[in-house]
């Protein structure tokens, strides 16, 4: 949107706003480099940067010490309220969520966008994700120490935004095991004498989708399984 920045406007917050507004990731990488990533709903198959499991280790598969789930409605939003600065209120609403579990309001106003179009495309697409309470993973805890050197070198390199494959068993149950697909949103270390933990904060569900190849059984059809279905 093209706004007037007043002098003396903080850059930090004032690209933290344009990012809100985007739905996408602004942070400090690895490398000390400012990143701004778009807003990206799927992931590819050759794209994941490493699976973390429970029971299984090796290169590129890490076994994680904890991980929380979120089941309950903290992610559920069935009603969505958007704007742009100085444009119109948008509000989106799902009446089948809203009778099953009552309403719960996001809002998000004064946003950076360019048309009052853009509001309301971003409410649907909100209503779309959280209309419905999922099954999800939240944080993740790692000791450090105990991974493999390769492992650890796999843990050195992960930075915010890379995309990741979580595995978790279930000994009872259906099913009995759930494979997701999420981007880092957070990282954290925590170091002491003796101990090395790290803590991975995951972003929202991601959709994943497979390369077209030709002739596989699989991959080589036109089915939902690929990305040209």
């Amino acid at each position: 949107q093209a706004l007037q920045i007043d002098a003396g406007t903080n850059v930090l917050s004032y690209l933290q706003q344009v990012a809100l507004a985007d739905q996408a990731l602004l942070f400090m990488s690895r490398d000390g480099d400012i990143v701004y990533t778009d807003p990206v709903g799927t992931v590819w198959s050759y794209d994941i940067a490493a699976t973390f499991t429970d029971s299984t280790q090796g290169v590129a598969v890490i076994p994680y010490t904890s991980i929380s789930t979120i089941t309950d409605q903290t992610f559920l939003y069935n009603r969505i309220v958007t704007s742009k600065e100085g444009g119109i209120e948008y509000v989106e609403e799902d009446i089948a969520s809203q009778t099953s579990y009552g309403i719960q309001t996001y809002s998000l106003t004064g946003l950076l966008l360019e048309n009052n179009s853009d509001a309301d495309a971003l409410a649907i697409e909100l209503l779309a994700k959280y209309k419905e309470p999922v099954y999800r993973f939240d944080d993740m805890q790692f000791s450090f120490n105990a991974l493999t050197v390769a492992n650890q070198t796999v843990m050195a390199t992960l930075d915010i935004g890379d995309n990741i494959k979580i595995v978790r068993t279930f000994s009872t149950g259906s099913p009995l095991t759930v494979e997701l697909y999420y981007q880092v949103e957070r990282l954290s270390h925590d170091i002491t004498t003796g101990q090395h933990t790290c803590t991975i904060g995951l972003g929202s569900l991601k959709t994943l989708i497979y390369e077209f190849i030709l002739n596989d059984a699989e991959y080589g059809t036109l089915s939902t399984s690929n990305a040209l279905a």
